[in-house]
């Protein structure tokens, strides 16, 4: 694939090239609707590729990909930030799309309304899309993407993690019309996923020690001083929870691997928090055991987006609360 400089293409108005880089482990269930969703774009099709770093998996995951003309590299460290960051370091496009397997493109013209803002500033290094469901998509799965985080972080950092409501947390610095550009300061940054079709220019190099966490290249972008883009007609679906138990199950997991690990997650961003957040990360347990703060919440959201997946709120909280109670006393009396 013939590959141009980004800031030509800035320059020219000619189109970049661009990749989406996608890690893979069993996907067959999901993964057929996303590259079909890529390999619908509006966008020359010489100057879009798709790459796939596959944990090894064992069902129809890697003949999908070929399906699509995806390449595919292994990720023989299986986790998702691993296939992500071999993923980057094979592309050679201009701007890299990190994607998830789960993710789904509604629109054809996602990739030129993403690449605006890199076309228009040179200051800009990254850009995200508005996460959002479908009307027929899982209720559970539409109240987690109407959060856009875990009851945990929504509580934790509330209009910090949600897009929708930036402009009551942070001072807008350009607001083209096609994008918005915020002040992000380090010590409340905001609650971004990096793949969930998160856009980085090609020469964002992401440190090492930043490689097994989702939001940490994000800080690492607000540390250096680059621009970063909210792009809120650049809508794309999270395929993310089917039911309550899909919840408990990936949920659970993802407490044991915060608590377990030092560099992982939540913990691993520890030095980033505002004593505002510190605070509130220990009132979550009250709030959430309380039900009744968590129902008044989810009475203003339904109020506020018309949708009743938002009473999903009080049970979401009460039982990840329990679950990390829990899972915290076992380590702390059980594994010892």
């Amino acid at each position: 694939m013939e590959m141009t400089s980004a800031r030509e293409s800035i320059n020219t108005g000619i189109l970049p090239a661009v990749s989406f880089v996608l890690p893979t482990l069993n996907a067959q269930g999901y993964l057929g609707r996303c590259l079909k969703s890529i390999r619908s774009q509006d966008y020359p099709s010489e100057k879009l590729e798709i790459i796939v770093a596959d944990g090894g998996s064992k069902d129809d995951t890697l003949a999908i990909a070929a399906k699509y003309a995806c390449r595919v590299i292994p990720n023989p460290k299986v986790l998702h930030d691993s296939g992500v960051s071999l993923a980057l370091g094979e592309s050679g496009a201009d701007i890299r799309f990190i994607f998830a397997a789960d993710n789904e493109l509604p629109g054809r013209d996602w990739v030129r309304l993403m690449i605006k803002p890199f076309q228009r500033d040179s200051g800009v290094y990254g850009a995200f899309p508005s996460v959002v469901s479908p009307r027929q998509d899982d209720s559970v799965n539409r109240y987690f993407n109407l959060t856009h985080c875990d009851p945990f972080s929504w509580f934790v950092f509330h209009n910090e993690a949600d897009p929708r409501l930036f402009s009551k947390a942070y001072k807008i610095r350009d607001n083209s019309g096609d994008y918005v550009i915020y002040d992000f300061p380090i010590k409340r940054y905001p609650m971004i996923g990096f793949s969930q079709g998160f856009a980085v220019r090609k020469d964002f190099f992401r440190k090492p020690e930043n490689a097994s966490d989702d939001i940490l290249p994000v800080i690492q972008m607000i540390e250096e001083g680059k621009k970063i883009a909210y792009v809120p007609g650049a809508l794309i679906y999270h395929w993310h929870l089917k039911g309550f138990k899909s919840f408990l199950k990936k949920y659970g997991q993802r407490i044991e691997d915060n608590i377990n690990s030092r560099n992982y997650g939540y913990i691993g961003r520890g030095k980033y928090l505002s004593l505002r957040r510190k605070i509130r990360q220990y009132l979550w347990v009250i709030y959430s055991l309380t039900l009744v703060f968590p129902v008044i919440d989810a009475l203003r959201g339904v109020f506020k987006d018309r949708d009743a997946a938002w009473l999903w709120h009080p049970a979401a909280n009460l039982c990840l609360a329990w679950m990390v109670i829990i899972k915290l006393m076992r380590k702390e009396f059980v594994a010892r």
